[in-house]
């Protein structure tokens, strides 16, 4: 295709996350452009098993020592939070064209993808970019039609996050969530028998079908490499809510508790008893085995938040649950707790320059509210 970048077929043996070879990269652009994205967004049949690999292999180098918390540089430079994407692909395109409001002055446009490359904006994924969830799609997994349509809605989405990850690193963040597990079909939901495990199993199984048993397990690799935290100045993001009280180790280390209880917790609120703050490796625990009706409280998260050493007065982000169909966000405990997602708009968080106020909105209003936003940065708009 023309203008497309050429992928380098990679021998990288299947191992462990960070050990790839720096020969992979080095016939590859350091940064995708938006109209390599626009070409990922606009296709409707799967790239080469090459193409993929090579962006998995770029996000992984980029991942490369890294660890479960992601840490933004304390810039003045506005966050935009983006919420579950469930295959959306043409959600992240929208959200990189967007045209920001310049001065009639100005002769050149800026777009959100001008703004990430040039170092103005930081963007942070709360994960699940896997699967398909639109309201007309639930429910029938069982269709092959609707198979084949999700393996190209999702690997595309990941192939685009991958390459922001890449390209932009430290900038663009992707985080963990619970639907970012499709191509591990031991992991520890399945021991839990949670309904969700059958779209990562249809969808490993379909994947592995095209791709090979080689690429099922090389995505693995990516997959336990992405952080389950991301902290900013006077906020913190994860996709679900801490389940119980977490260390900062816990969550630096990507433990397999870290990862069900920042991944995997209800809205619902409970009671935290002593006997239920469980440590990692209490799988045998009753409280571990149970997902869909437990949930977080204020103690679980403001004991995680000092634990790893955030702001008290912090936000905390997430998605994962869908939100009300006629609001943005779902607030709790008092504003502190933030949650994002719904199916049925591109909505998004904007942190302004300084981190001391946000604001929910749907992507068409981002043009308007970002101006301002970096102007408070001493971006000369």
């Amino acid at each position: 295709m023309p203008g497309r970048r050429e992928p380098t077929k990679s021998p990288t043996p299947i191992g462990e996350p960070m050990n790839l070879p720096d020969k992979n990269l080095e016939q590859l652009p350091d940064e995708i452009t938006l109209e390599e994205l626009r070409e990922t967004a606009n296709r409707h049949s799967p790239e080469s098993k090459e193409s993929y690999l090579s962006s998995l292999h770029r996000a992984l180098e980029a991942l490369r020592g890294t660890e479960g918390i992601a840490e933004l540089e304390p810039t003045p430079r506005p966050t935009i939070i983006i919420p579950d994407l469930h295959g959306r692909k043409d959600f992240i395109l929208h959200l990189l064209e967007t045209k920001v409001l310049m001065p009639p002055e100005m002769k050149e446009e800026k777009t959100v993808y001008d703004l990430l490359k040039e170092g103005w904006v930081n963007i942070v994924f709360l994960g699940d970019g896997m699967h398909l969830e639109t309201p007309d799609i639930m429910g029938t997994y069982d269709d092959e039609t609707v198979q084949e349509w999700d393996v190209v809605a999702s690997l595309n989405t990941m192939k685009m996050i991958m390459e922001l990850v890449a390209s932009f690193k430290g900038r663009a963040v992707y985080l963990r969530g619970n639907h970012d597990f499709s191509a591990d079909p031991l992991t520890l939901f399945k021991k839990s028998g949670n309904h969700c495990v059958q779209q990562g199993e249809i969808f490993s199984r379909n994947v592995r079908k095209i791709f090979g048993e080689d690429f099922s397990k090389e995505y693995i690799n990516w997959e336990k490499a992405l952080p389950l935290l991301v902290k900013g100045k006077n906020f913190v993001a994860s996709h679900a809510a801490p389940g119980r009280i977490l260390t900062e180790q816990e969550i630096r280390n990507r433990t397999e508790s870290a990862f069900y209880n920042l991944t995997w917790v209800d809205n619902v609120h409970h009671d935290l008893s002593e006997g239920d703050e469980t440590k990692d490796g209490d799988e045998g625990n009753e409280w571990f085995k149970m997902s869909k009706n437990r949930g977080t409280n204020e103690r679980c998260l403001e004991g995680t938040r000092s634990n790893i050493g955030a702001e008290k007065h912090a936000w905390w982000f997430i998605g994962h649950r869908q939100t009300d169909p006629y609001e943005l966000v779902r607030k709790q405990f008092g504003g502190r707790l933030v949650q994002i997602n719904s199916p049925f708009a591109e909505a998004c968080i904007l942190v302004n320059a300084q981190n001391t106020s946000y604001v929910p909105l749907n992507m068409k209003d981002l043009n308007i509210y970002l101006p301002s936003s970096l102007s408070a940065a001493g971006v000369d708009l």
